[in-house]
């Protein structure tokens, strides 16, 4: 029988002081892998390619996906991509690389980590997360297909999304190789047998249309429209149309 038992059983229990020791504490983080329980599974994921990416563009992605990398969501919490993955400065680690300005690519700091935010987009709405703002890239990216990418610029444009569950939901952002994952974990119950899929079909080379399908144990219950993505053609290098 412990202390607090026999206080109990007196029926004068005392204040207990206990010193935290490992005994008495949960590990949740451990060399970078957080710890959660089984009944929280992978609803949302997704995979783009970084290939032929300058070491720059490649070092930001890397940087912005550390950032968010086992961020933790809790029931309502609204997230801020553009936040999250910290401002693009040289002194959190950003270098110049390529940014659309104006139907050009030009070398800004931090050039690549819309393809953080691209991917992070169709991990969460895979995973039934809320987006409350996404804005499509002037021109076409190379990794995703027309109408599922997601352009942010500090200040103007951002990817901002809501955990609609009732448990939180857990971010893994990580590379492999020449790849970017981002997977979005949410409650088992919360699912409730429904999975997710966010979709794109061309409606001409500069234009898509985006859908969402709903699906429980494993057959359609809907489809809804999300939007009509625009884009431009690249312009000629020597055009004089000034930067935006």
């Amino acid at each position: 029988i412990n202390t607090v038992q026999l206080q109990l059983a007196a029926g004068t229990p005392q204040p207990l002081v206990l010193a935290l020791t490992e005994d008495y504490l949960t590990t949740v983080v451990e060399n970078g892998t957080l710890s959660y329980s089984s009944d929280f599974v992978l609803a949302g994921s997704c995979t783009t390619s970084f290939s032929g990416s300058s070491s720059n563009r490649i070092s930001n992605i890397r940087i912005a996906a550390g950032n968010i990398n086992n961020l933790v969501i809790l029931p309502g919490q609204e997230i801020s991509v553009s936040d999250a993955i910290r401002p693009r400065t040289s002194a959190n680690g950003y270098k110049p690389a390529g940014t659309y300005v104006n139907g050009r690519t030009v070398q800004s700091v931090g050039g690549g980590i819309c393809q953080v935010s691209s991917t992070v987009y169709n991990a969460v709405k895979n995973a039934g997360l809320e987006i409350l703002e996404r804005h499509p890239h002037s021109m076409p990216v190379h990794y995703l297909p027309l109408g599922l990418d997601a352009a942010i610029s500090s200040g103007s444009k951002d990817l901002r999304f809501r955990n609609p569950w009732s448990a939180p939901v857990i971010l893994q952002a990580y590379t492999k190789g020449n790849n970017l994952t981002v997977n979005c974990l949410v409650w088992n119950q919360d699912l409730d047998g429904r999975s997710f899929k966010l979709w794109a079909k061309n409606t001409g080379n500069l234009t898509a249309r985006t859908y969402f399908t709903t699906y429980k144990d494993g057959k359609e219950v809907s489809t809804d429209f999300i939007g009509t993505s625009r884009y431009s053609a690249p312009k000629p290098q020597n055009s004089d149309a000034e930067d935006e």
